[in-house]
């Protein structure tokens, strides 16, 4: 039987998911880019279903694939003006580099210092998606992120390449996962690869379940 402190903090980290995946769709799905609230039928969406999945990433960086692993996946969908969009405050253009986009898709991972000063009066605000991969990352958990022409994922699950973490010296976050992202298709690329673009956020979250 797991002890008790370690339940508290799955029940605590779970919550963490949950409640930073509903924040940034409440926060940034609802509002167009001049900042004004979207029409009644801009589409947001959760999900939450138990899954069976053999990795929380790419099989491209396994040789093998472990065993099937059941888990309770958390997603949220919406129809805003995406993560490029909410920062740029314009439409993602043509000309604009993916590579631009990719950075933009990573800044959007962090904390928001500066994002309480652009809400409207008496919203919530937590401390970004960071806490979503940090508490993914006890979880031992997976999240996967599709906006505009990206899509990426980071996995902490058993067995996946556990890539891009912070050093145990670090000041800032001690064996903390670094704010990165892999590339769904290719991740072993330099560079993202290409997707058809999407209007809005589907983010994608699977907590492996069985593990206390």
């Amino acid at each position: 039987m797991p002890n008790e402190e370690l339940v508290l903090k799955w029940r605590d980290a779970l919550t963490s998911v949950v409640f930073e995946l509903f924040e940034n769709t409440q926060i940034h799905a609802r509002f167009g880019y001049d900042r004004r609230t979207l029409k009644a039928d801009v589409i947001r969406a959760i999900l939450v279903r138990t899954v069976v999945v053999q990795t929380g990433g790419n099989p491209v960086l396994q040789k093998k694939l472990g065993a099937a692993v059941e888990c309770l996946e958390i997603s949220v969908v919406d129809s805003g003006v995406g993560f490029f969009g909410s920062k740029h405050k314009r439409a993602l253009l043509a000309s604009d580099s993916l590579a631009e986009e990719w950075t933009c898709l990573r800044e959007c991972l962090d904390k928001h210092s500066e994002e309480a000063q652009h809400l409207p009066e008496g919203d919530p605000r937590g401390i970004g998606l960071y806490e979503v991969l940090r508490a993914l990352h006890f979880l031992r958990g997976a999240i996967q992120v599709r906006s505009g022409r990206t899509k990426a994922y980071r996995s902490f699950f058993t067995g996946d390449h556990q890539i891009q973490m912070e050093s145990r010296e670090s000041r800032t976050r001690p064996g903390m996962p670094k704010v990165r992202m892999l590339d769904f298709d290719n991740p072993v690329r330099p560079s993202p690869t290409e997707n058809t673009e999407v209007k809005g956020v589907a983010i994608r979250t699977l907590v492996p379940l069985g593990w206390l």
